[in-house]
């Protein structure tokens, strides 16, 4: 699969290859169109999670030369810091998740989104998504769960 390939033509591709699938009654042939789908989906996140780095780093970068006075010639310096910059960040949250295993306690809750992190009643993140709505949408299901499982143990 073509890395520059256009995200809607992968989408176009997707499609095309499940409408495929749904008509086949061979085994074999079917659990090929499954994996090429799977790849054409691997492939479109790759292509979006690769071109929202190359946005962010462009405004971080942006934000360096203003910050710096607006410099002639340090374009690259500036681009490649944004670029530390932004995988240090990245770095730290991922770290930050990982040491942070435990399962959520009652006192955690209500959780918040904000922005495109969910955290948890005392501030400490424990999720990050690409979108906004869906940080809220998974805050606002993990806090239906808890009220729910709260409910069921005072009326059991």
């Amino acid at each position: 699969m073509d890395q520059n390939e256009d995200p809607r033509e992968l989408e176009r591709k997707i499609e095309r290859a499940k409408r495929l699938a749904s008509g086949v009654t061979d085994p074999t042939t079917y659990e090929r169109l499954k994996a090429f789908v799977e790849e054409l989906r691997q492939g479109l996140q790759q292509h979006l999670s690769a071109r929202r780095f190359k946005e962010q780093t462009r405004r971080r970068a942006h934000q360096l030369w203003e910050q710096h006075g607006l410099p002639v010639g340090r374009d690259l310096e500036f681009w490649l810091q944004a670029e530390s910059d932004l995988k240090e960040t990245s770095k730290q949250e991922e770290d930050a998740m990982s040491t942070d295993k435990k399962p959520l306690k009652p006192d955690d809750f209500p959780v918040n989104a904000e922005g495109t992190k969910i955290k948890k009643q005392d501030g400490t993140s424990i999720a990050n998504t690409d979108d906004p709505a869906v940080a809220a949408d998974v805050a606002d299901r993990l806090n239906a769960d808890e009220a729910q499982r709260e409910e069921d143990k005072w009326s059991a």
